[in-house]
């Protein structure tokens, strides 16, 4: 049985860190197939379309549907707006044209819809979708909290698991970063939060790691401002799957987002026993607990981290909580395995 997991591009976000961390069951014919661009991966079943095409060309419309014609399978999973379209189409072509079986899953991976034509397409595609699959219940929720489609919505894991162990007594009373530096990250929220910090432990270093997604600069302008050049260190992208020395050797990770879906960083940095500073958004105020394995950015934030600081024990409380709580949970893979079977036998 043929299954295709549809997928605009690889990167450095959730969506495509969960894709290629997937590890196919040997039963059935999976396979992740990125539309244009080029892959992080050298996995075999981890395919690119067209190298040469993007996001915004015609091109990428005619070259994954022409794919999808070749390969026919019989299970086809799209995420992203842009191939829920492609999905559309496919899906009703095979219906009217072929009359061949095909089951279609729409994979949402927000808590609401980016913009007008995110709404329209995903909405129609859903409506054809045999299944509908949220990476978390913060997606689940935002999407479907009046909708008559959610009868047919699955959560699905979307856990990657960590095996690396860091000793807390090799830390510095450091803070880090990774992921995308835009604006949806508020990243001049953790600059300003570790500038208070940094008042009180001025030895402290906050690392931040991630492509510039068009707040580079005024961030930058931002810690000029605070006099803290010599403190906050912009590190460039971190390769997916690897962990700087400067983030192991972390205390604290800090995301203060407006608005996030899963926050696959954060998971990631929890198992590593780093003390996640977070804003309560999306699925992590279901994973974080204030003040047990987290610590939420709120007015008694600063205090809580200093103490941290200020007392290993209550350090090694926080970071074994937030290393523990991911034990024995099931991670995408496995889920995403399980769930295309499932499917498939129906």
């Amino acid at each position: 049985m043929k299954v295709i997991h549809l997928i605009p591009h690889d990167g450095l976000g959730g969506v495509e860190q969960a894709a290629r961390s997937l590890k196919p069951n040997g039963s059935l014919n999976i396979e992740v197939a990125f539309v244009c661009g080029k892959t992080l991966s050298e996995e075999s079943h981890i395919k690119v379309i067209s190298q040469n095409s993007n996001l915004n060309s015609f091109s990428f419309y005619i070259n994954a549907f022409e794919y999808l014609l070749d390969n026919k399978p019989n299970l086809l999973i799209s995420s992203l707006w842009r191939v829920s379209l492609i999905a559309t189409v496919y899906t009703i072509y095979r219906k009217v044209f072929t009359k061949e079986p095909l089951k279609l899953v729409v994979f949402i991976h927000a808590n609401k819809f980016a913009h007008v034509a995110d709404k329209i397409v995903t909405s129609i595609a859903m409506s054809l979708a045999d299944e509908v699959w949220c990476d978390s219940q913060a997606s689940k929720v935002g999407i479907f909290s009046s909708n008559k489609t959610s009868n047919k919505v699955k959560v699905i894991s979307f856990f990657t698991g960590l095996s690396k162990h860091v000793s807390n007594h090799d830390r510095k009373n450091n803070f880090v970063f990774w992921g995308r530096i835009a604006k949806q990250k508020r990243l001049d929220k953790a600059i300003r939060f570790f500038e208070n910090i940094n008042k009180h432990v001025p030895e402290a270093m906050f690392y931040i790691f991630g492509p510039d997604r068009g707040e580079l600069s005024s961030l930058q302008e931002l810690v000029k401002k605070l006099g803290l050049d010599n403190n906050v260190l912009f590190m460039g992208e971190k390769v997916p799957n690897h962990y700087p020395e400067e983030a192991l050797n972390s205390k604290f990770f800090i995301n203060t987002s407006s608005h996030e879906g899963m926050a696959i960083a954060v998971t990631e940095a929890m198992q590593l026993g780093l003390v996640p500073i977070v804003t309560p958004v999306g699925e992590i105020a279901n994973y974080c607990t204030d003040s047990l394995n987290s610590i939420y950015y709120q007015d008694s934030a600063h205090e809580k981290v200093l103490s941290a600081i200020n007392d290993q024990t209550v350090y090694d409380s926080l970071s074994s909580s937030a290393r523990t709580y991911w034990n024995q949970k099931v991670d995408y893979s496995t889920d995403f395995n399980q769930n295309c079977l499932r499917i498939l036998s129906v």
